[in-house]
C-alpha cells in the first residue's frame, strides 16, 4: 500500500491532465495529421515529417512526464516499469478517445468517406 500512496497524487495529476490538455491535443493532432515533405522549395531532397503544433506539445509532455526513463530510473524498484506503463496507458487512451470522438463528428456531421460503420 505505500508504492499505492506514494504515487497515488501523480496518477490523479496525470489523468486529468490526459482528461483536459492531452485529450485536445490530441483531437488537433487528429485533424493535422503530419506528412512527409520529401523535396524543399529549391528541388532538393529533405524527407522531413512535418507535424502540427500539437504533436510536438505532446513530445514535450511525454519527456517532462518521462514516460520512457521512469522505468529506468527504478524509484519503484520492481515496480518502476508498471508505473511508467500506467503512464502510457493514460496517455494511449486519452489519444484514442479524441480520434474516436473525432471520427464519429465526421460520420455524423459530414457523412465521411472515412466512415466505415455507417456511412458506406
Amino acid at each position: 500500500m505505500l508504492l499505492f500512496s506514494s504515487i497515488s497524487p501523480d496518477l490523479t495529476r496525470f489523468g486529468a491532465l490526459a482528461c483536459g490538455p492531452l485529450w485536445r491535443l490530441g483531437r488537433k493532432c487528429e485533424e493535422t495529421p503530419p506528412f512527409l515533405r520529401q523535396t524543399s522549395a529549391w528541388g532538393r531532397r529533405i524527407d522531413q515529417v512535418v507535424t502540427c503544433a500539437a504533436w510536438r506539445k505532446q513530445k514535450e509532455v511525454a519527456a517532462e512526464e518521462g514516460l520512457i526513463s521512469i522505468a529506468y530510473e527504478r524509484e519503484y524498484e520492481e515496480y518502476s516499469r508498471l508505473y511508467q506503463v500506467r503512464s502510457v496507458i493514460i496517455t494511449v487512451v486519452a489519444v484514442v478517445v479524441a480520434a474516436v470522438a473525432t471520427d464519429a463528428l465526421y460520420c455524423r456531421y459530414f457523412k465521411s468517406s472515412r466512415c466505415s460503420c455507417c456511412c458506406n
